[in-house]
């Protein structure tokens, strides 16, 4: 098991950097704690509520940022995010 987490996971992370860029490898890195949670699952540890929220939130997360889900942007425009954002351009 120390082979596969040691070896094999530093050889596929530096792959994936090859084949798909720093940046958007670094996206998965977030997806860390999401897979350990699995895994201890499967071994028999029990999963709260909260963490499969914060799986699910982690999971949106990245699939947002790397472009997989694509949120409109008249939503975008009407949220309250977005006002701070312009004012907050203003500001600077």
């Amino acid at each position: 098991m120390a082979f596969f987490t040691s070896v094999l996971g530093y050889l596929w992370w530096n792959q994936g950097i090859k084949e798909i860029g720093a940046g958007k490898t670094s996206l998965f890195f977030n997806l860390v704690p999401v897979v350990t949670m699995i895994i201890s699952f499967a071994v028999g540890t029990p999963i709260k509520v909260f963490q499969v929220i914060g799986a699910v939130l982690v999971i949106l997360g990245v699939l947002t940022a790397s472009g997989v889900i694509r949120i409109p942007k008249t939503i975008l425009k009407n949220s309250q995010l977005y006002k701070i954002g312009i004012i907050f351009e203003k500001m600077c």
